[in-house]
């Protein structure tokens, strides 16, 4: 357990290291940071050697002096001045180790040797999770560390555990303390704005530990709808002097199983997660800033998501202080899945898990606890036991889980721990309601379902977010298999099979492929009142996986409109009725769900699934007479870009229009009819054709604009009005529009060889040759590569 005391005097130690790792020389590193994202070496596992000097105040000799680490990956020995300070092993905990007797006044030598999970330390017996199986593991002082100076008392073991209706109970120890007598504390809940809403003073018991309780009228509960923050602080004071503090941020909230549903205070709540392993390409450890954790939170709930699942890895501060801000819930899976249990992994286990569970535990967005994942008979019921009653004390307020996907589907050892039925149910649409039957038992405990991750639908990749490759399809991984083959052959593959597009066509259709199974599973999922929620696989492509909502680069790969159709708080459900046939005795009369024949008479069953305590409401329930004559469903968008891409330009802009009568609001539609008038007349003016029709830009700069209107950010609709701006001479139109492509996708290649013929036109050379080059950097398109590189030879300048 780590002492605080925030009013300690600190030393940062982030910053530059010296970093020797394996037999390569020395060279400067940046710490936090995992060092893979520094080196091309993924595979090497250790000593990694860190190195700093420190200067050290003579004033700071008479207190106790503690290295404190917030996470190190996984082993790390601590030296200071070449002598042994300790060590700690678990890549996911903080840690203090206190150096005190080592230190001089002056310069001194702080050296940490680091191994990550590999060798050494073998990958099933750390608790590494899953990002070692997405290509590999990371190592290193990936979180912030410093040194923290005592020079009085400090808090130890504090928790922290807030209730709806302004109930706070907090629990520590002080260490340090001198007599008792002349010492107090006082708990108090604060505002946003400092104000002490509440206080109280805590009780001491001989062994130096403490406890307060309060109860005020004055606070707001906690909800994803209205995410009320107040600060809970402890203060240490002797002598009308404040020597310690500590402060917790918490939300006031309850929530709990009541009648087998899911209760937040007094609501039903729904739980609508998807499921995200810490991938992140870039860092390869999890450690998003804040704006990519809002960003992430704002994607997810476009989506019609209320939760992410942190499966199997445990992220910095930042995502769970953005994750109570915004209201957003949090599945939070320790790392364990796959483990070879050995008595070192149990110790490991019990620390690190209490560990994380102290320094957690506040966060109101925390709603669920798993213990670990589709774990076997390794790890058996004592060992479940003792971690759950550590998850239960740390979290009393959350819903528990012991074994997420379940003990029996995984031939685990089966207990009584778990306070919902968990699945795993990765199939095929028409699998899908014959495995949950398979699993259901009348006769069981009633308990909510929660699937804790299910549902996966991989797309084809969109390759041209891969240029420039990937370090994974470049750089040797620790993978035992080649996940990658078909990533790195990909334009070989595809050519092979006659795809001449880079597999554009196959991409769109492959996301609206998944759409649809999503869809069909997630609306079985709704019908079924004992549902109390899922988790969607997964939040992002990685390199062996493709079922991500957003693709390599963040960007949503599917309409939220679409999906907030099945996916959101509210879902329309429907079904038909039920018959039997005789057939030698009584057989149920199977029918194909959505499909009625012309002048059948048919039941429709229209339903509301709110997820909450009705979980099904039926709406209408009547016969009606169909009267379809050829009952087809035509995707008249997919249409129109086929069309499209055949240069079937008359088709498509008939296609686009009939998308546009329907759904006024299709931004992507207006953009895409934009595109074939823009393109009709182009192709016509090429050909000397007499009827070209130059109203045609006209039209084209219209619907650009309304797209625009319709979404803001739609960097193409820009970039293409620009272009059609360019046509009638309107230059400084077609200049700002070019301008704002660039600005809102800086990775959009056609706005910069657009803009750089403009300042080309203009005689502004420099500018040109920059803005060619840029779209050089970024086009992939042969053609014009050509017509670039011809640009800046007439320029005098080379690519």
């Amino acid at each position: 357990m780590l002492l605080r005391n925030e009013l300690s005097t600190t030393l940062s130690l982030d910053g530059e290291w010296e970093f020797t790792l394996g037999d390569a020389p020395p060279r400067a590193i940046v710490v936090p940071s995992a060092w893979e994202a520094r080196t091309d070496d993924k595979i090497t596992d250790g000593p990694a050697l860190y190195r700093r000097s420190l200067i050290i105040p003579e004033s700071w000799l008479g207190s106790v002096i503690a290295l404190e680490c917030d996470a190190v990956s996984f082993h790390a020995e601590v030296r200071v001045n070449g002598q042994p300070a300790g060590a700690h092993d678990g890549m996911w905990s903080a840690f203090q180790i206190e150096i005190t007797p080592l230190l001089r006044a002056g310069k001194n030598l702080l050296e940490i040797e680091v191994w990550k999970p590999g060798g050494r330390f073998p990958l099933r017996e750390t608790l590494s999770g899953f990002l070692p199986d997405l290509a590999a593991t990371f190592g290193g002082l990936w979180q912030g560390l410093r040194l923290r100076v005592f020079s009085w008392a400090a808090f130890n073991d504090v928790r922290v555990f807030a209730h709806g209706g302004g109930w706070i109970d907090v629990q520590g120890r002080i260490t340090g303390l001198g007599k008792r007598r002349k010492n107090e504390i006082v708990v108090e809940v604060l505002d946003d704005h400092n104000n002490s809403l509440a206080r109280a003073r805590a009780n001491f018991a001989n062994d130096d530990s403490f406890a307060a309780h309060i109860e005020s009228g004055k606070i707001a509960n906690w909800n994803p709808l209205a995410p009320t923050l107040y600060s809970v602080r402890a203060s240490l004071r002797a002598r009308d002097a404040e020597i310690a503090r500590a402060t917790r941020r918490v939300g006031f909230r309850d929530l709990e199983i009541a009648d087998g549903k899911i209760m937040l205070g007094e609501s039903p709540l729904h739980l609508r997660g998807v499921l995200h392993w810490g991938w992140d390409a870039a860092c390869l450890c999890p450690t998003p800033t804040r704006d990519e954790a809002l960003d992430m939170f704002a994607k997810a709930r476009a989506l019609g998501f209320n939760m992410i699942k942190l499966c199997l890895f445990a992220p910095d501060e930042t995502m769970f202080d953005a994750a109570d801000e915004t209201g957003l819930l949090l599945w939070l899976e320790m790392p364990m899945w796959l483990p070879r249990v050995t008595p070192a992994l149990r110790e490991l286990a019990l620390r690190e898990y209490r560990d994380l569970f102290s320094r957690l535990h506040h966060h109101p967005s925390i709603a669920v606890i798993s213990l670990g994942c589709e774990l076997n008979s390794q790890a058996d019921g004592d060992f479940l036991a003792a971690l759950n009653r550590l998850a239960r004390e740390w979290f009393p307020n959350a819903l528990h889980c012991d074994n997420s996907g379940s003990a029996e589907a995984y031939g685990g050892v089966e207990t009584a721990l778990s306070d919902f039925y968990d699945y795993h149910f990765y199939t095929d649409p028409h699998f899908f309601q014959p495995l949950v039957q398979h699993f259901h038992r009348p006769y069981q405990p009633g308990k909510p379902w929660l699937f804790g991750e299910f549902c996966d639908a991989d797309t084809l990749r969109d390759f041209s977010l891969l240029d420039p490759e990937a370090w994974w399809l470049t750089q040797a991984t620790p993978l035992d298999r080649d996940d990658f083959a078909a990533t790195r052959q990909h334009q070989t593959r595809l050519r092979d099979a006659g795809v001449n597009d880079g597999g554009a066509a196959l991409t769109r259709i492959a996301r609206q492929q998944a759409t649809a199974v999503r869809k069909f599973i997630v609306e079985q999922t709704r019908a079924n009142s004992a549902a109390g929620g899922y988790v969607i696989t997964g939040w992002s492509d990685t390199p062996i996986t493709t079922s991500g909502v957003v693709d390599d680069r963040g960007e949503l790969k599917f309409s939220p409109d679409e999906w907030r159709q099945f996916n959101g708080d509210r879902v329309l459900i429907i079904d038909r009725e039920r018959r039997r046939r005789w057939i030698g005795g009584d057989r149920p009369a199977n029918q194909a769900p959505f499909v009625w024949w012309q002048g059948e008479t048919a039941e429709i069953h229209v339903a509301l699934s709110n997820g909450g305590e009705v979980a099904l409401a039926l709406l209408s329930c009547q016969t009606i007479t169909t009267l379809i004559a050829t009952p087809t469903v035509v995707n008249h968008l997919e249409l129109g870009r086929q069309a499209f891409d055949a240069a079937r330009y008359d088709e498509a802009i008939a296609e686009f229009t009939i998308v546009v009568t329907d759904d006024p609001a299709s931004a992507e539609a207006y953009y895409l009819r934009g595109s074939a008038y823009y393109k009709r007349y182009e192709d016509a003016y090429a050909r000397n054709d007499p009827d070209a029709d130059g109203e045609d830009f006209n039209r084209a700069i219209d619907d650009f604009t309304k797209a625009i209107e319709l979404s803001p950010a739609y960097a193409e609709a820009y970039n293409y009005r620009g272009l059609a701006y360019a046509g009638f001479g309107m230059n400084e139109q077609a200049l700002a529009d070019y301008n704002t492509a660039i600005q809102l996708k800086p990775d959009l290649e056609t706005p910069y060889y657009g803009r750089g013929y403009l300042y080309e036109t203009e005689g502004k050379i420099d500018l040109a040759i920059a803005d060619y080059r840029r779209f050089l950097e970024l086009n992939d398109d042969p053609y014009w590569e050509r017509e670039a590189e011809k640009r800046l030879a007439e320029l005098g300048a080379g690519p």
